[in-house]
């Protein structure tokens, strides 16, 4: 059994994942602890022949998935049967409430797909449907001792500016789906995995950043950014400022960045953000979207942190 340590969480996988993961040691010895969640390949024929509803998901990475379930998709209910297909890919499959999830490897399924699909779509899914964390569409790295994480709009420079913190010597957090929790009133983020993709090819969680910060910490800023296109008739270089948020706009900023937006999550998504909201001060970001200004950013945003409290 390979043990690893992903979005803060044990895994214990039958299959020997390709990739470099942190290895993980529970705070519980106990098979029955939270910290620990099972992959096995056993076959799952019982749980295949109750899974009368199938939903189409989405396209993602050039395939189709689909979503299975022994009921309909309104609510998540202790007990369910579902189904995570990636068409003549693999399945994963699961009980909801339980702690152990079955796949099996279609025509065109191999370990490195069972990989990156387990890791980087499957199980964000599954711990926000479980309940166990929310997830936010963002980037984070530590700087010195304080977290800080980037929000944006696909191809808004969030995986750019990350590939230049890490770059600089900052660890790395989360290149893209991001863990969070509440703990003792402050709000919190689990590391995802050590893997970044900075210009987002398929089917792969890129490569190993040289430094990752494996810890659960709080957040002392959230940046959303706003790059500015680069006018090179202007005489003078676009400004670099970073301005704080208020009110209203703050959750207009936030909002998106928010995963998963089933109906039945909601009673939980709303509470969840407005404690964000009123936890975290989110500061925009606005900079020249140009390779040359990013050492300029990077000095301000480094700047910046040092006033955070």
């Amino acid at each position: 059994m390979n043990i690893y340590q992903i979005y803060g969480t044990g895994i214990c996988s039958d299959c020997e994942f390709p990739l470099e993961l942190p290895c993980f040691v529970s705070r519980v010895n106990t098979a029955a602890s939270q910290d620990f969640l099972y992959l096995s390949a056993a076959a799952p024929k019982a749980l295949e022949e109750e899974l009368s509803s199938r939903l189409f998901f989405y396209h993602a990475h050039g395939r189709k998935v689909f979503l299975h379930s022994n009921t309909s998709f309104e609510d998540y209910e202790s007990g369910r049967e579902f189904c995570y297909e990636v068409e003549n890919v693999l399945r994963f499959y699961w009980r909801s409430g339980e702690q152990t999830i079955l796949y099996t490897l279609e025509t065109q399924g191999n370990d490195e797909l069972l990989a990156f699909w387990f890791i980087h779509l499957l199980l964000p899914l599954y711990y926000t449907l479980e309940n166990r964390y929310h997830f936010l569409h963002a980037g984070a790295v530590d700087v010195t001792d304080k977290r800080i994480l980037f929000i944006a709009p696909s191809m808004g420079g969030k995986s750019t500016m990350i590939d230049f913190f890490l770059h600089c010597g900052h660890p790395l957090v989360c290149d893209d789906k991001l863990p969070s929790f509440f703990e003792d009133g402050r709000f919190m983020t689990a590391s995802s995995h050590p893997y970044h993709r900075p210009y987002r090819a398929i089917e792969t969680l890129g490569h190993k950043a040289a430094s990752f910060s494996a810890a659960n910490k709080p957040v002392h800023g959230i940046f959303t950014l706003d790059p500015q296109l680069v006018d090179t008739t202007l005489p003078a270089p676009l400004p670099i400022t970073i301005s704080e948020i208020h009110g209203f706009d703050k959750f207009k900023a936030l909002q998106p960045a928010h995963l998963y937006e089933f109906p039945f999550l909601k009673p939980r998504a709303l509470p969840y953000l407005t404690t964000l909201l009123n936890s975290v001060p989110i500061f925009r970001l606005r900079f020249p979207f140009s390779f040359s200004a990013q050492a300029g950013v990077h000095e301000a945003i480094v700047h910046h942190c040092e006033t955070l409290p």
